[in-house]
């Protein structure tokens, strides 16, 4: 236990829970670079309100795990051990939330076929892009986002976003809109679009969409997408077989920015290692 009231690393006057957990240095520059500092108020909530609102809302896994992290360095200080550096912690982090991850999912009863629950590598010179949307229940406010990854199951790039419009099948379609202009941007031509919202599939494989229905010239973009020269194949998934595009939908909830694009899962933003989960059932 230290016996000098004062934190050791910046000499504030009183180190409190906040400051050990949120506000010190070494605090900061881990939500940081988590990612936390695009959530609104996140750094100047009270904090039961803080821990409260994080630990039940939808990035709930990586706050924890960084709490948990946070913590555990504190303790490491204290004692004379030797000091975590951020990029390990960061690191300790991912595979926190891969194993609770892994734990949610292996504990989950499942009602289909095993092999329609997983994630499978697109045949080879394919990109799979998986896509999806979500609804804050807290907020109602919608997210949307995705994944590319190669035939080989290697992390490509992903992208999370929200937008104004209190439709979920909407924030869906935005999610295929956005990953397949990303996909052709990025010189991609032979794509399989995975998307576990049955209807907004259904949809875009429809040839009789009324140009009166409430999406049309979302719908009617996303076919103008398609109709380009590459070949591009929109098929739908189980939610079980979509969890890192879930996960990115969950993000754009409560991000700050309309569309983030994600270009190094280890580096800028480890929760995206959850992509990473997807090897352990193929």
């Amino acid at each position: 236990m230290a016996i000098d009231a004062r934190c050791a690393h910046c000499n504030a006057d009183t180190e409190d829970i906040a400051h050990c957990l949120r506000d010190g240095p070494h605090a900061l520059a881990l939500w940081f670079r988590l990612g936390f500092n695009c959530i609104h108020d996140f750094f100047i909530a009270d904090l039961h309100a803080w821990i409260k609102t994080n630990a039940l809302g939808n990035i709930a896994t990586s706050f924890l795990a960084g709490l948990w992290e946070q913590w555990c360095w504190k303790n490491d200080s204290v004692i004379g051990r030797v000091n975590r550096d951020i990029n390990s912690a960061l690191r300790r982090i991912s595979f926190l939330e891969l194993d609770w991850y892994a734990f949610v999912v292996n504990n989950h009863v499942f009602s289909r076929e095993k092999k329609t629950m997983i994630w499978s590598h697109p045949p080879e010179g394919f990109m799979k892009l998986n896509t999806d949307g979500s609804r804050s229940s807290s907020s109602q406010r919608l997210g949307f986002g995705g994944v590319i990854r190669n035939d080989s199951g290697d992390w490509i790039i992903g992208f999370s976003g929200n937008g104004s419009t209190r439709y979920i099948l909407k924030a869906e379609l935005l999610a295929i809109f956005r990953g397949l202009s990303l996909s052709w941007d990025k010189g991609y031509r032979k794509i399989i679009c995975e998307s576990d919202p049955s209807e907004a599939v259904k949809l875009i494989g429809s040839e009789t969409v009324s140009s009166f229905h409430e999406h049309a010239i979302l719908l009617a973009n996303i076919i103008a997408l398609l109709q380009r020269d590459w070949i591009v194949y929109v098929k739908h998934t189980y939610r079980e077989a979509n969890f890192p595009a879930d996960f990115f939908a969950k993000l754009g909830v409560e991000q700050l920015e309309a569309c983030k694009v994600w270009t190094t899962p280890l580096l800028e933003s480890p929760w995206l290692c959850f992509l990473m989960l997807q090897e352990q059932f193929t």
